[in-house]
């Protein structure tokens, strides 16, 4: 067909804790969640937008597909634990079994 394309992809986004999906069970002390408690590439998302604006209106990203991840990977009991250092009180996280 012709069409330029270019993929970007990320995992989890950082700010789902601070200001998204997760930030009242931040602020309550518990990550409660669904899933398994293993390293996972937590990424922010003005990074994800620098890739896309970049893939966007540069010429050499055309058939490219850049998989965005944070600078290192975190359990999510590790990353309550992030959160208990920058909140100043215990963020604990409780995995949920999938039903």
């Amino acid at each position: 067909s012709g069409l330029e394309w270019a993929v970007v992809r990320a995992s989890w986004f950082s700010q789902n804790f601070s200001e998204g999906e997760f930030r009242e069970m931040v602020l309550n002390g518990a990550i409660t969640l669904p899933v398994a408690d293993i390293p996972e590439p937590f990424v922010d998302v003005d990074d994800i937008a620098d890739i896309a604006a970049a893939a966007l209106t540069e010429d050499h990203h055309n058939g490219e597909v850049y998989e965005v991840t944070g600078p290192r990977m975190l359990t999510f009991r590790e990353t309550a634990q992030e959160l208990s250092r920058a909140v100043g009180r215990e963020v604990t996280f409780i995995p949920v079994p999938k039903q």
